[in-house]
């Protein structure tokens, strides 16, 4: 059993120092873990399909939860996924900071008539900053993820005190478009 669990641990190991740089670069470009597992599960999907297919001549759920360690209902779900039926993309463990700012734009108590996302104070009830992050981040401290957001030059306060998100928000959408170009041309193997 200890071999086992060796032979697991230098499997993860180098998995990890050669995955390491490309999931560098998708947290850059904003992808969260949730959409790395499930690009993941779809890539495994995939590959037994086509390794049972190429075998049997047909895919054969049984047999790829055999090799994915998938359960047959997930590979259901995937098969869906992949041929555009009713499944849907899990995409969790987006990052807060995405959370937080897509909720701004889109949550009717934070908009304006307009649809135009609301100058917050930092804190207080909602709409607050405070009340937005806290509702949309989870568990981690509001505090945290302000100053991911400030880092990250998402949201400015103005002169009274009022946080707002950056105007060139869409702008970033757009860069980050771009860096999945960039991301395309990563060579896996050769990380």
């Amino acid at each position: 059993m200890a071999h086992d669990i060796a032979d697991t641990r230098t499997v993860v190991e180098t998995l990890v120092r050669r995955l390491q740089p490309l999931v560098a670069e998708l947290q850059d470009a904003g992808v969260g873990v949730g959409e790395w597992i499930e690009a993941v599960k779809i890539s495994a999907y995939r590959a037994a399909h086509a390794a049972t297919d190429a075998e049997t001549g047909r895919a054969i759920f049984t047999r790829m939860s055999v090799r994915t360690g998938m359960t047959r209902t997930e590979l259901a779900r995937l098969r869906r996924v992949c041929y555009g039926e009713r499944g849907t993309l899990r995409p969790t463990n987006r990052p807060r900071t995405l959370r937080v700012l897509d909720a701004w734009h889109r949550a009717s108590g934070y908009l304006d008539a307009a649809g135009t996302p609301l100058a917050l104070p930092l804190t207080g009830p909602a709409p607050s900053l405070q009340a937005l992050i806290k509702e949309y981040a989870g568990d981690v401290p509001a505090s945290s993820v302000l100053a991911e957001m400030q880092r990250q030059q998402l949201l400015a306060e103005d002169a009274a005190g009022r946080w707002r998100p950056c105007a060139d928000y869409a702008q970033r959408l757009l860069a980050r478009v771009s860096r999945w170009d960039q991301l395309q041309r990563i060579d896996v193997a050769g990380v």
